[in-house]
């Protein structure tokens, strides 16, 4: 996929990103933050999926992964129990991103936009 002219790759591991209490025997059920740092340094957008732990809230959940990802210009879509950190390039393609998204009529009930880092 690094080498691969795509220039979005999307991260659909069973539960989302990495967490300290996984065990070898579940290791596959998440992405490692190296696994998106690789493809990023590659040069691509990506979009992960991360599903909601319990205990904390998801916005501080959400708040703790992107301090351990390579993009300072990240938008969550969070809908529910499931969150997609898309993972952007530069800001002008969140901006543009972010305009395309507030420009649809989606129903805050079901689906939240939060950015983050960046301008």
């Amino acid at each position: 996929i690094k080498n691969s002219d795509c220039d979005l790759v999307f991260l659909d591991a069973d539960n989302g990103l990495e967490v300290a209490s996984m065990r070898k025997s579940n290791q596959s059920s998440y992405i490692f933050y190296r696994e998106a740092k690789a493809l990023f340094d590659a040069g691509k957008s990506i979009l992960i999926y991360q599903h909601r732990a319990i205990g904390q809230s998801f916005e501080k959940q959400l708040a703790q992964k992107m301090k351990c990802l390579p993009s300072k210009h990240a938008i969550v879509f969070i809908g529910g129990n499931v969150s997609h950190i898309l993972l952007c390039r530069n800001n002008e393609q969140k901006k543009e991103i972010t305009e395309m998204f507030c420009n649809q009529k989606y129903s805050k009930r079901y689906l939240k936009l939060q950015t983050m880092g960046g301008k």
